[in-house]
């Protein structure tokens, strides 16, 4: 280390990080939430989407398994994926300019890969041998077979009067179900990390302020406030949020643009409402500085359905910059969650997941199986990867410290808001 280095890098921070918890209870009326002691919150900039998902920002879904039922528009890693029978459907990249990430570690009989529409510059597909045999993308043609994939006409532009095809990066990897368990597996340590910290008992980082009120029958979370810029609000969900989140616009978060959510819903809230069932999601509303964002986008990048003050539709990027990025979900429960008309980042480490209704947006870490049951999902990210087959993926964690240490000895200071990309890595 260079002499007079006041900042420090470090790839795996595994300490405890200061929480703000909301408990959400009662019923009624507006309730407080009175501080015990002074508030202390998380850097936004140390909990967010990014910092959470890592790789899988690449990808829309990652999961156990993938059953597509009808059209998507995203990406996926999925050690087995199935898309077969007479409702097989196509999947199109049609939010994507940069490259359309795939990992896939299997794919079950008579199953194939049916891509549609894109808008991406090109493809990077991780498989074993098994999935590409009989692909040869020098070969393709509008909805002609190439083995285990088949490609739309509107999966190429028409250039002079012939169709040009994105590059197709193809990566053969006997054990890409390795990279998939991998994404997985940080998605279930993040859901660890965060149920941790909103459950410590007797925990010193509370709100000081009222953040709700109960009113014609919505939960409305209001964190519009300065002193919530940059930071996260983390919300132990008990059964009042249970019971607004399956309800439509049931919940109303309000906040400023900086602000991050975190929801996190444990296994015995859950058991507690539904015994076994399957734990019920619905559309939820996040206004921003009085514009109205709605959690769903409907296809092919059209209005997502959300209005501001004047009635103007807002459009899918702001969909993603607003919910997607900014409002996190950790379904820390062992109950089969549905998602209904639902966006953000969705982390379900130990549980199925199935869609039941609207289109679903953002990202999905789902540690067991996913099934479409004939919804979209949107993977809408604008900021994907460019990697090329060959090239190194890696990510760095900058954190400040008070004194310092050994790498595993870290202590960070995860108040102080680091601005992205305000510094350089340089690699010698």
């Amino acid at each position: 280390m260079r002499k007079g280095a006041k900042r420090i890098l470090s790839a795996a921070m595994a300490a405890a990080m200061a929480v703000s918890i909301c408990t959400i209870s009662g019923s009624g009326k507006a309730k407080k939430v009175m501080a015990a002691a002074p508030t202390k919150q998380d850097s936004a900039s140390e909990t967010n989407y990014a910092t959470i998902l890592g790789g899988a920002t690449d990808y829309g879904i990652v999961s156990n398994s993938l059953t597509q039922q009808g059209h998507m528009e995203t990406t996926f890693a999925t050690n087995r994926y199935v898309n077969e029978g007479p409702r097989a459907a196509n999947n199109d990249v049609d939010y994507q300019s940069k490259t359309a990430h795939f990992i896939i570690g299997d794919i079950s009989d008579d199953t194939h890969i049916i891509l549609g529409k894109t808008t991406a510059s090109s493809f990077y597909i991780e498989a074993p041998a098994s999935v590409f045999e009989g692909f040869d993308q020098s070969t393709i043609k509008q909805d002609g077979p190439h083995g285990n994939f088949v490609f739309a006409e509107s999966f190429g532009k028409m250039v002079d009067g012939q169709y040009v095809y994105p590059s197709i990066t193809e990566v053969v990897n006997q054990n890409a179900s390795a990279n998939v368990d991998r994404l997985k597996q940080r998605g279930a340590d993040w859901s660890e990390r965060i149920s941790n910290k909103v459950s410590e008992a007797n925990s010193p980082y509370v709100l000081e302020d009222s953040c709700l009120d109960e009113r014609t029958g919505k939960l409305v979370i209001d964190i519009n406030s300065a002193d919530f810029e940059n930071k996260v609000v983390y919300i132990k969900a008990d059964d009042k949020v249970l019971k607004y989140l399956a309800d439509s616009s049931g919940i109303i978060i309000k906040k400023k643009s900086s602000t991050v959510v975190v929801f996190d819903i444990e296994d015995d809230v859950v058991n507690a409402m539904y015994n076994d069932n399957p734990l019920k999601t619905n559309k939820y509303e996040v206004i921003v500085d009085g514009v109205r964002h709605v959690s769903t986008t409907n296809p092919k990048g059209n209005p997502a359905g959300g209005y501001d003050d004047n009635d103007q539709n807002v459009t899918y990027k702001e969909i993603d910059n607003e919910i997607c990025q900014k409002i996190i979900w950790n379904f820390n429960t062992d109950n089969k969650v549905q998602l209904n008309t639902f966006a953000g980042t969705m982390l379900v480490p130990k549980a199925d997941v199935e869609f039941t209704g609207g289109n679903i947006s953002g990202w999905l870490v789902c540690g067991k199986d996913v099934n479409t049951n004939g919804i979209e999902f949107h993977y809408v990210y604008q900021d994907g990867s460019t990697d090329s087959y060959g090239q190194m993926h890696f990510s760095l964690r900058k954190a400040f410290t008070e004194n310092y240490a050994n790498k595993d000895e870290v202590i960070p200071d995860n108040t102080v808001d680091i601005e992205l990309a305000s510094d350089k890595f340089l690699y010698q």
